[in-house]
């Protein structure tokens, strides 16, 4: 939640390690020591942190604290923990020159009796989180949405049981699909020439794209930030009942809550907040972790007709045809639309028609589940179909 809250507003700790992680009597773990935390991206002539969690890309000179840094630093420090050594010096006895050259060029080994009971999803998260390109490195958002995390303790993290926490945070989570469902949309209206900044966002999504089969079904921290900061405009580091009214008003144009609502809306994702009220950017990244993002490879179905109606859809990229009963595409969707909420609304059993992915290129679709959309009162304030 710490190393979440920080990077959510820009912001890296620059020195994790586990000196700086206590354990309270509560068995809570806190993150300590911020007094070399900076705005990313920061050149410094005096690298910053402990040299053994240092990333690849520290080595070099003039280099500052950056986010994927953090990360690389927790997947550092979640190998020590299962295999009880650092991932570049087993022994413990390296020096400084011995490990920047193993941490540089060298690669973690995954084998031996200390990894034989570890699972595959705990190995592939350390594998994610110390990928030596940073731009490749999981985020925060998609460590919080990981599987392994999701599944492996479902208490840990979640004072309430899974199924429990998804159907408390159902209607949030409608509002919060229905925010970027809006971002996108007019993100989409935009010029076709993009700006710097949304290459840079093109490029790095390609970039993650190539290890798909890990981050495919992760919503990327692009979209959880820009829409996180929707509703927290003040940037406060969690979302209150004032914004969700805000948001809910002013952004969806649905009507004003009535008195107790909006706490009531909140209580399911507030559970972490010590007064029960507040929503934290970590609680916000694992309601939104209940969606599902789906990536397709050129022609493959979104959904066949006659199959059952389970999902409402946000096309995040490429572009999806409809195709009617006699195989004829009758239209073409495009990024930043959204399909499939008239079946939910008219509470259709099967699909009528037929949804691919275009032949062009894949498509990422996001997913809103059935029961999220009747918990948010069928859209919760989305745009009418």
């Amino acid at each position: 939640g710490a190393v979440a809250l920080m990077h959510a507003q820009g912001l890296c700790h620059a020195d994790i390690k586990p000196e700086n992680i206590l354990l309270t009597g509560e068995g809570k773990l806190k993150l300590v020591d911020f007094g070399l935390a900076t705005k990313a991206g920061v050149k410094s002539e005096v690298r910053p942190g402990t040299w053994a969690y240092w990333p690849p890309e520290a080595w070099d000179v003039g280099w500052g604290g950056s986010l994927p840094a953090d990360m690389w630093a927790v997947g550092a420090i979640l190998y020590v923990v299962l295999a009880g050594c650092h991932p570049f010096d087993p022994a413990g006895n390296a020096t400084a020159e011995e490990m920047g050259n193993a941490i540089r060029t060298g690669e973690p080994s995954f084998e031996g009796e200390e990894w034989a009971t570890a699972s595959h999803g705990a190995v592939q998260l350390v594998k994610g989180l110390l990928r030596k390109d940073p731009e490749c490195r999981l985020t925060v958002e998609e460590l919080l949405q990981h599987p392994w995390l999701k599944t492996a303790s479902p208490t840990a993290h979640r004072p309430i049981g899974g199924a429990q926490f998804s159907r408390s945070t159902a209607r949030l989570r409608t509002a919060v699909f229905a925010t970027i469902l809006q971002q996108q949309a007019e993100e989409a209206a935009l010029p076709a020439v993009p700006s710097s900044e949304r290459l840079s966002r093109t490029v790095s999504a390609k970039l993650k794209r190539q290890h798909s089969s890990l981050r495919g079904p992760m919503l990327e921290s692009d979209v959880l930030v820009r829409a996180f900061h929707e509703f927290d405009r003040e940037e406060k580091g969690y979302i209150t009942e004032a914004d969700l009214q805000r948001v809910l008003s002013q952004k969806l144009g649905a009507a004003k809550l009535a008195r107790g609502d909006a706490a009531a809306i909140l209580q399911g994702a507030a559970s972490s907040d010590v007064d029960g009220r507040r929503v934290m950017y970590g609680s916000f990244v694992r309601l939104m972790g209940e969606t599902v993002k789906q990536l397709l490879r050129p022609g493959e179905h979104v959904f066949k007709r006659g199959e059952p109606v389970r999902y409402f859809y946000l096309l995040l990229s490429g572009e999806v045809e409809v195709v009617d009963a006699q195989g004829a595409v009758v239209s073409t969707l495009r990024a930043g639309e959204y399909f499939g909420e008239n079946a939910l609304l008219e509470r259709r059993k099967q699909r009528n028609s037929s949804l691919r992915c275009k032949s062009t290129g894949p498509c990422e679709v996001l997913k809103l589940s059935a029961d999220d959309f009747e918990a948010g009162g069928g859209g919760g304030g989305a745009p009418p179909p």
